[in-house]
């Protein structure tokens, strides 16, 4: 897992990375998640040390205050960090199918 995901992680080009970069860095993913019109699932690997569980917990506090009717989740997969699809793949399928 973890050479793969490496191998994955060596082949992102660095105009691509920068232009991401720039984006997230320009972005309040914070009042975007607020007009999120649809139930949304939160899902954070504990471990995750790029997109912390705190980090993403804002978020889903943001999409609750925004429109508390609607049934939003918060995930914190256990034993997984930002690869957490790679780690954890069953996991993240049962929390989707279950969504």
């Amino acid at each position: 897992l973890v050479a793969a995901v490496t191998k994955a992680m060596s082949e992102v080009k660095l105009p691509g990375y920068a232009q991401a970069s720039r984006m997230l860095s320009c972005a309040d993913l914070i009042a975007e998640a607020r007009r999120i019109p649809i139930a949304t699932r939160v899902i954070v690997g504990a471990e995750d040390q790029i997109t912390p569980p705190a980090n993403c917990r804002r978020l889903y506090d943001a999409l609750v205050s925004a429109s508390p009717a609607l049934a939003h989740r918060f995930d914190l997969v256990a034993e997984a960090g930002h690869a957490v699809c790679q780690e954890r793949p069953d996991e993240i399928a049962r929390l989707v199918m279950e969504h």
